[in-house]
C-alpha cells in the first residue's frame, strides 16, 4: 500500500531554496517574487522537518513524500487566499518587507472554496520552499515532488564567512529552547546536533566553538558537494548552484537563468527591488576572507591539527566545485 495524491493535486510549479544560513538564501529568495506566476516565499520548517527525519531513517520514504506533496497543495492553497501569510513587517520572510503586501491583502477579500482551485489551474503559480540545510543530509526536497520541482536552487557562501558567523551559533544548539533544530542523543546522554555524524561526535564533543562551528561548515560541504554528485542527470538538471559573490555582481545572469528554468519573465517591481538590494554590485576579490587571513585572525585560537586539515580540505574542495 503506498500513500498518494496524484489524483488530487494542486501544486504543480515548485522551487527550492537551500543553503546554509547567511549564504544568501533570502537575497534569492526576495527576488523571485518579482518574477510572473511566483509566489513570495516564506519559511515552511515543517519541509525541512520532514526531511531532516528522513535523513536520520525516523521515518519512512513513502510517508515523507506523501507529507511534503500535501503540504505543498495546503500552502499554495493558503497562499492564494492570503491565509496563513507573514505579517510582521519586519521579518524578511514577510511580503511587506518585500513590498507585496497590496496583493495578499487584497487577497484576504477573496472567497474560498473550489474557484480557489480554478484560479491556481489557470495561473499555474510557482511556490518558493525557503530551507536549510537540507541537500546533502537528504534529497527528499530533490525527489520526493517528482515532476513538480522545476528547480533546487542551492546558494553559496565564502566558507570561512559562514564559520565565522556559526562560532556563536555553536554556543546555542542543543540548549537554547529558540534553536529551532533537532539533537540526537546517544548511548552516553551526551546531545549533539542532529546533522554531526556519529563518526565525529568524539571530535565535535571534545572541541572548541570554533572548531566546532569549522566541523559543521567542512560536513555540510563535504556532505552535500557529495549527493550533489551521486545525482541522475535528471536531478542535476534542476540543481542550481548560486555562490554569493558571483550573484551580486552578475544578479541579471541568474535571473535570467532561473527564468528559464521556471518558464516565466522578469514583473513589474523587480528593477526597484534590484537597485533596494544594491544588485548588481561589484565585488572586491582583495577583500575576500581567505584561507590565511582566517588562520592569521583566529591563531590565539590553537585550532588544532586535524581541524586546520579541514579547512584545507574545505578550502580546496570549495573552490573546485564552483568553478
Amino acid at each position: 500500500m503506498k500513500l498518494e495524491r496524484k489524483k488530487q493535486n494542486i501544486c504543480n510549479n515548485i522551487v527550492i531554496i537551500d543553503g546554509f544560513s547567511k549564504s544568501g538564501k533570502s537575497m534569492v529568495a526576495r527576488m523571485l517574487g518579482y518574477l510572473h506566476r511566483c509566489e513570495q516565499w516564506q519559511t515552511e520548517f515543517l519541509y525541512e522537518f520532514i526531511a531532516q527525519m528522513d535523513g536520520l531513517n525516523k521515518i519512512s520514504r513513502d510517508a515523507s513524500e506523501a507529507i511534503i506533496n500535501m503540504w505543498a497543495d495546503i500552502h499554495i492553497y493558503n497562499l492564494m487566499i492570503g491565509r496563513n501569510v507573514n505579517s510582521r513587517k519586519t521579518d524578511q520572510s514577510s511580503p511587506y518587507y518585500d513590498g507585496l503586501e497590496k496583493k495578499f491583502i487584497e487577497r484576504l477579500l477573496k472567497p474560498d472554496g473550489d474557484i480557489v482551485l480554478d484560479e491556481v489551474k489557470n495561473t499555474d503559480p510557482v511556490l518558493p520552499i525557503h530551507v536549510h540545510s537540507i541537500l546533502g543530509f537528504s534529497d527528499l526536497l530533490i525527489k520526493g515532488f517528482g515532476d513538480k520541482l522545476k528547480l533546487y536552487i542551492v546558494s553559496l557562501r565564502n566558507p570561512f564567512e559562514l564559520i565565522e558567523f556559526f562560532i556563536d551559533w555553536t554556543k546555542r544548539l542543543c540548549i537554547d529552547p529558540r534553536s529551532w533544530k533537532f539533537c540526537i542523543k546517544n548511548d552516553n546522554n551526551e546531545y549533539f546536533p542532529f546533522y554531526i555524524p556519529v563518526s565525529y561526535q568524539d571530535l565535535y564533543k571534545n572541541g572548541s566553538n570554533i572548531e566546532k562551528s569549522i566541523l559543521t561548515i567542512y560536513s555540510f560541504h563535504k556532505q552535500m558537494f557529495k549527493m550533489a554528485n551521486s545525482l541522475n542527470d535528471s536531478f542535476k538538471d534542476k540543481l542550481m548552484f548560486i555562490p554569493f559573490e558571483d550573484f551580486v555582481t552578475s544578479t541579471d545572469k541568474y535571473i535570467d537563468d532561473i527564468c528559464v528554468k521556471l518558464k516565466t519573465k522578469r514583473a513589474e517591481g523587480l528593477s526597484n527591488m534590484m537597485k533596494r538590494e544594491k544588485l548588481p554590485r561589484d565585488y572586491n576579490m582583495n577583500n575576500y576572507f581567505a584561507l590565511k587571513d582566517f588562520l592569521k585572525k583566529y591563531k590565539k585560537d590553537n585550532i588544532s591539527k586535524e581541524y586546520i586539515n579541514m579547512l584545507l580540505e574545505l578550502d580546496l574542495m570549495y573552490k573546485n566545485y564552483i568553478k
